[in-house]
């Protein structure tokens, strides 16, 4: 089909199948293709809703996911059927999160990157979809030494888990594999 892996999370679940452990190691980016399925259209009917989910990301500390962390979060609008996407953080203890950055729709590519700059210390996410010509870059210093890191799997939740099953398909591409339209 698209060559990207397919991952669901089960109603009642906050984590997806398959779950994955790649691990990488001074990498100065990684790139992803990412269509969210039709079944990502979950309504929680409170203000569960304004939570972010992860859909990738990476963290450097192996033993705490929530310390020295670079995602890109996601979350459903009922009110306008669109994927709003942003970026995420954990650092040095304390979480950041930017408003909603790019809005998508079901069954849209996108392409994401973070990019690291060792010299500069800081990370820089940038997001586009090729069909609706959204394009999102942001920018975020860092402080931690670490130099390897673990990616991110496709997540559900803030406080509930998910209320159905939702899929996505994911998968790294090399930068070639980018849009030709926005300079990562």
């Amino acid at each position: 089909m698209d060559g990207l892996t397919e991952y669901t999370i089960k109603k009642g679940n906050h984590f997806c199948w398959p779950r994955v452990l790649k691990a990488r190691n001074r990498v100065n980016a990684v790139f992803w293709k990412v269509v969210f399925d039709k079944n990502s259209n979950y309504n929680l009917g409170n203000n569960d809703q304004e939570d972010w989910n992860k859909v990738l990301g990476l963290y450097f500390n192996f033993f705490n996911p929530r310390d020295n962390t670079v995602m890109v979060g996601w979350r459903y609008r009922p009110d306008r059927d669109l994927i709003e996407l942003n970026a995420y953080y954990h650092l040095n203890k304390q979480t950041y999160y930017t408003e909603s950055l790019m809005h998508i729709r079901r069954e849209e590519a996108v392409y994401i990157a973070i990019r690291i700059d060792w010299s500069a210390r800081k990370y820089l996410v940038v997001m586009e979809s090729p069909k609706s010509g959204a394009k999102a870059r942001h920018e975020m210093p860092f402080a931690h030494p670490e130099k390897r890191f673990w990616e991110i799997n496709f997540y559900f939740g803030g406080n509930r888990p998910s209320p159905q099953e939702i899929s996505i398909r994911k998968g790294n591409i090399g930068e070639r594999d980018w849009p030709k339209t926005t300079k990562t």
